[in-house]
């Protein structure tokens, strides 16, 4: 709304001038309230800077203190998390005014004219009202002049006009009037020159008026804010001269104004210059402290503070921020997986007590599990952090998980096969958590350990049960391999002096455990204890052991290895005896008679060939058969070679081979091997030195003194001296096994031995020494078998002979 009063004064004239001024009366610089401001906001990346994509906190507690701790403010942030100080509390606000005119210099009437008004700045305060004071001025130089020539005139003159003034809210007329003088005029005298007696000037004579308006409300808005308005003045004189007769009247009229325009506000208490504290009040629910900044520096060690001290001057100061970080957990379990899983389940037990630490930002923390096996860490900053447990006393490592937010896990375990780690390794790696994050189920699951234990034992009656009063063997080695859970073991121990032995601190696998055979003892029968597995030689294997267990009484039974004794006797075969032979089958000899001395001669050498190489007394229909091939051109050298390849022949030499070695008949899968070497080729040579090397043998004679004069005498067929068994021993610690029983094999003596043991199978008599001179060399040059040399015997008259006389 606007308001106008009015008001005519005169003035003198002043001289005429066309300029327009326009001018302050107070000082442009009147400065405005200084700001203190900043934000609250979730520091997503902690780093203590509000980042764009950061989220304010809206409704956050702020106060501002000044240096003398008293309240000057208080605030809540906005939606944009945002707050503002700008005055004072303590302070009351003042009624000020703020003055600009604007002046229309004087310009000869009629005119329009423009000037701009600067608008008031809305930071000084709160606008009450506009004050308008509208002046203005008309001036007229009024000249008269008496043109009667028959009678005089008494003149007069009035200054007058009227100015408008518009703008915004404004259409304001200022009606000036004022009198302007008078003059006595003669008659004409007879000259137009505004002098004389006739003729007059009146002189520039001046008239003001003054109108107010105030404008308050909605009309004060096009006044309010950056820029100017634009106000207009538009003059118009009406100035005049009046008298008797004849009057010529001639005026020049000059208008101006000045604009005076008072702006009534009321000025806020401004903050003053000096040191403030920003606090915040109240921590944000589900937030904690993070860091603080001034203008985005952030401020050192000011977790925990919230407060920001602050120099105001004539700057605002901005960017006062409070970073708050949400709650940023990383928590799990320390439980028995009593099954080895890696599962918590709900029928396993906790482990209280235990030791972790998390290594990240901020350094190095510790916490212990409770009654519950749980742990938790809380208010961490964001980062990468690594997690490790110290191994709980009476448990190994088991299967660990990382938890809801990821990481690496890596299992202890790795110095050794017993599993029993270091600490330092049984971790959870490469855990990031942002700003918020809940990191749970990180989670480390731990085993019992399991152990394994036996004994190794003489046992004396060779019944495979450790029975009291049998002798127990310390320092026995027992070897301990396999594979648990997280790899190869490989352990070995002596027993102690109950030979005993116990295998601790185990993981769960599948294992096998094996002795090593003491000296002076042959193997005995072994029995697998618990958890059970296969027994073998000196051997339990598929031991399959579970967290836990204690698996106990695996023993190892040993006996008395035997003493080498003489040399066997050199015994003689029987020649077997002829069988009953029956009419018809005489009949079916193409011979003449059934008494031909031929007949009963070939029944002989068939009969006594198989009883020397068999071991088998043939039936009547067997032998003659074979006479009835002999009948129809076979040669008897030939016979001999057919009984040699038969099954009989073959399993009557390794009988022979076996009694030899090991002074005993083959088992059934012993003669089997042996059977099936020799049909492949194999001589009888080749399988002794094969049987003289083999484990059964040496397990025989565990001592290299009883090796060497078992070797001896089985070989040589005698027992050796003292310097033939040391040299014999030398022998044997200077080459392999193999080349020592090859060359004793091949030795002039064990050569005489064995052609010696050939003639007596087939013609049961020694062998002269001229005979094995004859035979040695061949032999041993392999030109002639064993074998080769029985065959030729058995062909030979000799044998035939002797079969004749021997058979009945």
């Amino acid at each position: 709304m606007s308001r106008s009063t009015k008001r005519n004064l005169k003035a003198p004239f002043h001289n005429l001038s066309s300029r327009l001024q326009v001018e302050r009366l107070e000082d442009r610089s009147l400065p405005s309230c200084n700001t203190i401001s900043g934000y609250v906001y979730y520091d997503m990346n902690n780093n203590g800077l509000f980042d764009p994509g950061e989220t304010p906190i809206a409704n956050s507690s702020i106060e501002l203190r000044n240096a003398n701790n008293i309240v000057v403010g208080s605030t809540f942030t906005d939606a944009n998390g945002f707050y503002e100080f700008d005055h004072d509390a303590t302070l009351s606000a003042t009624n000020e005014t703020l003055t600009r005119t604007v002046t229309f210099s004087e310009t000869q009437t009629n005119f329009t004219l423009q000037g701009a008004l600067e608008k008031f700045d809305p930071s000084l305060g709160e606008l009450q009202s506009i004050e308008i004071r509208h002046s203005g001025a008309i001036t007229s130089e009024i000249q008269v002049e008496n043109y009667s020539n028959i009678s005089a005139s008494n003149i007069s003159g009035t200054v007058a006009g009227n100015l408008t003034l518009t703008g915004p809210g404004l259409n304001n007329v200022l009606n000036i009037s004022g009198y302007a003088g008078s003059f006595q005029a003669s008659i004409f005298d007879g000259i137009t020159d505004f002098a004389g007696t006739s003729g007059a000037s009146l002189g520039q004579k001046t008239a003001t008026g003054l109108n107010t308006i105030t404008l308050t409300g909605a009309a004060m808005n096009s006044y309010i804010g950056a820029g100017t308005v634009t106000l207009t003045e538009s003059g118009i004189a009406t100035s005049s001269a009046a008298g008797g007769g004849n009057v010529d009247v001639r005026i020049r009229s000059t208008g101006q104004s000045t604009i005076t325009v008072i702006y009534h506000y009321i000025k806020p208490p401004c903050l003053a210059p000096g040191n403030y504290k920003i606090i915040q009040t109240q921590q944000p629910p589900s937030y904690f402290d993070g860091r603080e900044s001034r203008n985005g520096t952030v401020i050192p060690n000011t977790i925990g503070t919230d407060f920001i001290n602050v120099s105001l001057t004539n700057v605002d100061l901005v960017n006062n921020n409070f970073g708050e970080l949400k709650e940023t957990t990383l928590s799990g379990n320390v439980w028995h997986d009593a099954n080895n899983n890696g599962i918590r389940e709900l029928n396993e037990d906790p482990i209280a007590g235990a030791l972790l630490t998390l290594l990240g930002p901020g350094g190095t923390r510790t916490t212990t599990t409770d009654a519950a096996g749980y742990y938790e860490f809380t208010r961490l900053d964001p980062g990468t952090y690594s997690l490790r447990e110290a191994q709980p006393a009476g448990f190994l490592d088991g299967k660990d998980n990382a938890g809801t937010k990821g990481g690496t896990v890596v299992n202890a375990g790795t110095l050794g096969a017993l599993g029993i780690g270091d600490p330092t390794v049984d971790q959870i790696r490469d855990i990031t958590l942002q700003a918020g994050d809940n990191s749970q189920n990180n989670d480390f699951g731990e085993i019992r350990p399991a152990s394994i234990a036996g004994h190794v034992y003489y046992d004396a009656n060779d019944n495979g049960v450790f029975e009291p009063g049998e002798t127990p063997l310390a320092g026995v080695k027992v070897t301990l391999t396999g594979f648990n859970d997280l790899g190869p073991v490989s352990l070995t121990m002596n027993t102690n002096a109950a030979g005993a032995y116990k295998f601790s601190n185990l993981r769960p696998g599948t294992y096998a455990l094996a002795e090593t055979q003491p000296t002076s003892y042959l193997d005995g029968k072994d029995t697998i204890g618990t958890p059970g597995g296969i027994t073998g030689n000196d051997l339990f294997s598929n031991i399959n052991l579970v967290a836990g267990f204690d698996g106990v009484n695996n023993d190892f039974g040993e006996i008395k290895g035997d003493t080498p004794g003489a040399p066997l006797p050199k015994t003689v075969l029987p020649w077997g005896t002829l069988p009953v032979i029956s009419k018809v089958q005489v009949t079916a000899i193409p011979v003449p008679t059934a008494i031909d001395p031929t007949l009963r001669a070939q029944m002989s050498f068939v009969v006594a060939t198989h009883m020397t190489l068999t071991r088998v007394q043939l039936s009547a229909a067997q032998t003659l058969a074979a006479v009835k091939q002999l009948n129809a051109g076979m040669t008897q050298r030939a016979y001999v070679a057919k009984v040699m390849t038969s099954n009989a022949y073959y399993a009557a030499q390794a009988g022979n081979i076996y009694k030899a070695v090991f002074r005993r008949p083959p088992t059934v899968r012993e003669r089997a091997q042996t059977v099936a070497a020799l049909k492949a080729g194999a001589s009888e040579m080749t399988i002794k030195e094969n049987l003289f090397t083999s484990a059964a043998y040496l397990n025989r004679y565990p001592t290299p003194t009883a090796l060497a004069t078992a070797l001896a005498r089985d070989i040589l067929n005698r027992i050796p001296g003292t310097v033939a068994t040391q040299n014999l021993l030398q022998s044997m610690s200077n080459q392999p096994l193999n080349d020592v029983v090859r060359e004793l094999l091949m030795s002039d003596d064990a050569l005489a031995n064995q052609i010696d043991n050939v003639y007596r199978l087939a013609l049961r008599r020694a062998a002269t020494p001229a005979e094995v001179q004859t035979w040695t060399a061949p032999i041993r040059s392999g030109a002639v078998t064993t074998e080769g040399l029985a065959q030729r015997l058995l062909a030979s008259a000799e044998f035939y002979q002797l079969a004749f006389n021997k058979v009945r």
